[in-house]
């Protein structure tokens, strides 16, 4: 029902109604209080201190079901009118009587459904707070009702409401919170940390407190009540304070009406009684035990709520880290499965181009496929990468390395694409140079390479010129600062935010006229900013774009040469070539009988542990993905063996490229890993590592405990 914009409902839709044992429960509580009501609570001038049995009379309203509570209000109205007879009060003021406690609980109940709460919860302060005044405001009215039939005057009338009123107003704040939070047993947050035994001492021990207090007629020893009560609130929980207030209520009432205790020795007036004090005394003791319980529960209640966001952002972090796994798998096959046959691609394309009797268009396609193929191996590269920056598992690999050559690989990279575009591509390294520095040669390649092809790929007409200019510091330390200028568009001033954005195109139409992920450039802003650089673009003077980014390097001795031709003066090395793919076991021996390898193949993990246990090879290419026996299972075979090449080199060749793999290639007993396809150059430097004695990872080892896990 709506009346001025307000619903006033008694029942809520969906709420769990209690049954014949719950009202039985209730109509036990509520015989208790009016009996006590009756007997107990009669002062001496004739004016009950508190009505507690309204307030069970409300909550049998708000906690039973409908026809289930107007059932139990129809009996607990019978035993009052009964109760009434029996003390021999009058016909009239018996039904007036009863009329009114009848209304003060519905009227109760109304309010406190529709202005407290829809979940009934008065132990929050917040709500007890509007509770309590909605509870005064009615008292209030019903005083002056009630002392209405009782006062033939207005000087007794006038006396009589307020004490009505205090009478069962008190009675229904201790109550109802009292008997609904006792009922419902719904919020944990009022529970309290006290157990069965600790609750029973606390109730006993307020009650002998109280009973002691009120025996004596010392009045600082009222005082000792208040921080009993604020103990048991905050052991206890809000349920039971209410209760232990009712305990210390109804002594001290008994004690009061008996002409013992504190305030039977304040003197008194007509207006002002030892009621009027007793009911200070307990308004004081509630909201304090009401402060105490509100104060832990809106404690627990920040706890609750920090565990509950803990608990979600945890379970956040568990989807997010299961769906960056599910990535990560995803990726990982999806680049074995594109690998494995863009391997024989590259291959066989690399060994068409470097066969003389071609003629030179049959070469510039041999050449055109070799280069597609770099530019789909350097896509997946760009994407795993990506997926590791992600992830913040992209590891540098700094290791001595002359700069110049490095950055004339990367710009030689893009030699074929610029001249068939008309370009001019040039490199121009300038500054006193230290023989070698420690860095990530791979990462740096990768950086300019990607800015390279940028340039390329944008500019149709003019130049894209590379410079890098050495710049000698202190503490062994030089700035390298690396330029690459093209003549081509530039970029639009209001797109230049998104230049270093994943995925960004400049040109993202169905019609663009360039083709890409969209990752090159974001790739190299972030690679550069892992090896403590900054990438910065600008527009050139004469039109086109500059990037620049420079890094601090630390001068190193200059490495070993490791030639990648074997010495035609040596025995060829015998080399065991182990993969199911006959493509890529044809792809390798391209490779190695051009530099003068004896070749011998396998096509799975247990042929090659049988030909490695017969004969003595110099050096093994394990595929890992087979079937059967997988290469782990093979390499780890083959070491336990105890045969001719249980020592031999064992090189993993695969299309396995992520960080786990590399460690499982590693701790299976391999020397070193070479990704597919297989880049010649790469693989023979690989090959003279190891046969030197050498490690051929890409990345550093990790420590046992991480390789186990």
């Amino acid at each position: 029902m709506t009346v001025f914009g307000v619903r006033w409902r008694m029942y809520r839709k969906g709420e769990p109604r209690r049954g014949w044992r719950d009202a039985a429960v209730l109509f036990a509580v509520y015989a208790l209080t009016l009996c006590a009501g009756v007997v107990w609570s009669r002062s001496v001038d004739n004016s009950t201190v508190f009505w507690a049995a309204n307030g069970v009379l409300a909550a049998g309203l708000l906690l039973l079901r409908p026809r289930l509570g107007w059932a139990f209000v129809a009996a607990c109205i019978s035993l009052n009118l009964a109760v009434n007879v029996v003390s021999g009060l009058p016909a009239n003021l018996n039904l007036a009587f009863t009329a009114l406690n009848l209304g003060f609980s519905v009227v109760i109940a109304f309010l406190v459904r529709t202005f407290c709460g829809a979940a009934l919860d008065l132990g929050r302060l917040r709500r007890f707070l509007p509770f309590v005044a909605l509870v005064g405001a009615a008292a209030v009215a019903e005083g002056m009702i009630g002392a209405a039939f009782t006062s033939p005057t207005y000087t007794q009338w006038s006396i009589i409401w307020p004490r009505w009123a205090a009478c069962d107003g008190v009675g229904m704040v201790l109550a109802l919170p009292a008997v609904l939070l006792m009922m419902r047993r719904i919020n944990p947050l009022y529970s309290g940390a006290a157990g069965p035994v600790e609750r029973a001492a606390l109730l006993i021990g307020l009650g002998a407190l109280t009973a002691g207090t009120f025996a004596w007629s010392g009045a600082p020893l009222i005082l000792l009540i208040y921080p009993a009560v604020l103990f048991a609130a905050f052991r206890l929980g809000a349920a039971w304070a209410f209760l232990s207030v009712g305990v210390v209520a109804q002594i001290a009432t008994v004690q009061t009406l008996a002409d013992r205790g504190p305030i039977a020795l304040f003197d008194t007036t007509a207006q002002f009684t030892q009621v009027g004090l007793l009911h200070l005394f307990l308004v004081s003791i509630l909201l304090t035990a009401t402060l105490a319980t509100s104060a832990l529960a809106e404690r627990m209640r920040t706890e609750q709520r920090a565990r509950r966001k803990e608990a979600s952002a945890a379970a956040v972090r568990a989807r997010s880290e299961q769906t960056l796994a599910t990535r990560e798998r995803f990726l990982a096959v999806v680049s074995h499965e594109i690998r494995t046959p863009l391997n024989g691609v590259a291959g066989f394309a690399g060994a068409l181009a470097a066969r003389t009797d071609l003629d030179p268009e049959a070469r510039r396609q041999a050449e055109a496929i070799a280069a597609s193929a770099a530019v789909l191996t350097a896509l997946i590269e760009d994407i795993l990468d990506f997926s590791r920056l992600e992830q913040g598992r992209l590891e540098l690999e700094p290791a001595p390395m002359d700069i110049g050559p490095v950055i004339a690989e990367a710009v030689e990279r893009f030699r074929f694409p610029a001249s068939g575009k008309g370009l001019d591509l040039s490199f121009r390294q300038t500054g006193d140079a230290a023989s070698a520095y420690s860095v990530d040669a791979r990462r740096l390649r990768q950086v300019v390479a990607g800015l390279i092809d940028n340039a390329v790929k944008f500019t149709d007409a003019g130049s894209v010129r590379v410079s890098a200019v050495v710049t000698p510091g202190e503490g062994g330390c030089d700035r390298l600062e690396v330029e690459v200028e093209d003549s081509g568009p530039g970029v639009p001033e209001s797109r230049r935010g998104e230049l270093f954005q994943p995925f960004a195109q400049m040109d993202a139409g169905l019609a663009r006229r360039q083709s890409g992920a969209g990752l090159g450039l974001a790739m190299c802003h972030s690679i550069v900013a892992l090896m403590g650089g900054d990438l910065t673009y600008q527009p050139a003077a004469g039109g086109g774009s500059v990037f620049r980014f420079a890094l601090h390097l630390s001068r190193a001795e200059a490495p070993a040469e490791t030639s990648e031709v074997i010495d035609p003066g040596e025995r060829a090395p015998r080399i065991l070539v182990v993969d199911d793919h006959p493509t890529n076991r044809e792809v390798a021996r391209l490779i190695l009988t051009a530099y003068g390898c004896d070749v011998f193949e396998a096509d799975d993990g247990a042929t090659a542990v049988a030909a490695a246990g017969g004969a003595a090879f110099d050096a093994i290419l394990m595929d890992v993905r087979m079937p059967g026996m997988d290469g782990l299972d093979a390499t780890r075979a083959i070491r336990a063996s105890g045969g001719p090449s249980a020592a031999a080199p064992i090189l993993a060749v695969t299309a396995d490229v992520m960080r786990d793999d590399v460690e499982r290639c590693r701790a299976s007993g391999m020397n070193g890993h070479v990704p597919k396809p297989i880049n010649p150059a790469r693989l023979m430097t690989a090959l003279m590592t190891v046969l030197d004695g050498g490690e051929a990872f890409p990345v550093p080892a990790h420590v046992p405990a991480a390789v186990a896990a």
